[in-house]
């Protein structure tokens, strides 16, 4: 029995991997670190999901130095398709964006098909938006909350560490309650702010999906119009294979 495509969602910190089980759905994901153990767990990982030569693997990639120093060469026996623009079943009218924003909104707006906002923390927080006929319209691009922090921690190390936590006052009166204010809840209104400019400019979104691994440590600050779905990424390029 031929083996199905293989889903991998390369990031900057992080490889995930997951079966595809038909359009738009994929099976049990493996999330695994970069760099890790010399990067054995991430080839034990692809060696044992891919028993086969020639099995179809489409790869989602923000990551283009680990990609071609390391990760192709773990796929040599495999059939592999690097999903670029032509690759994807929608419009984009922006320049310059990255696979897995594209790819995230194209799941998201196929949830639906209507108009969405998508937002994803991570190394760095994205907000991006598709009309209602599934184009891609464009979004904007901020530093992510690790990156916010490091930043602070190296420029003003004597306001020492952030609470990890709810912000329960309402203004903060300790400095490490003010520290996390500044990033999560920050962040957080920075969402909305921009969710709402961009619908008071070009008219209501249908959907708001949040994604990335900050995403619950920002999610309790944002509205209930929030879903939050960690594998959007994945999602979309399970809507490439054709069964």
């Amino acid at each position: 029995m031929t083996e199905g495509p293989l889903l991998l969602d390369l990031g900057n910190t992080r490889l995930r991997v997951a079966d595809w089980e038909g359009p738009g759905r994929y099976g049990l994901v493996d999330e695994l670190t970069l760099e890790s153990q010399e990067n054995s767990d991430i080839q034990s990982s692809l060696a044992s999901r891919i028993t086969s030569s020639g099995r179809d693997v489409f790869v989602s990639s923000t990551n283009p130095s680990f990609w071609e120093d390391v990760l192709s060469s773990f796929l040599s026996g495999a059939t592999v398709h690097l999903v670029d623009l032509d690759s994807l079943p929608c419009r984009v009218h922006s320049k310059g964006t990255g696979m897995d924003r594209l790819l995230a909104g194209h799941a998201a707006w196929r949830r639906c098909e209507t108009s969405v906002l998508v937002a994803d923390v991570g190394t760095a927080w994205t907000l991006d938006a598709l009309g209602g006929g599934g184009e891609f319209l464009g979004g904007a691009i901020g530093p992510g909350l690790f990156i916010q922090e490091q930043a602070l921690a190296k420029a003003c190390p004597h306001l020492g560490n952030s609470v990890r936590g709810d912000i329960e006052e309402e203004i903060p009166r300790e400095t490490a309650v003010s520290l996390h204010a500044g990033t999560h809840l920050a962040m957080a209104c920075a969402l909305e702010g921009l969710a709402d400019r961009w619908e008071g400019m070009i008219g209501p979104f249908s959907n708001r999906f949040l994604s990335g691994g900050g995403a619950e440590s920002i999610r309790k600050y944002l509205s209930k119009e929030w879903i939050c779905e960690q594998y959007l990424v994945l999602e979309g390029l399970a809507w490439l294979p054709r069964s």
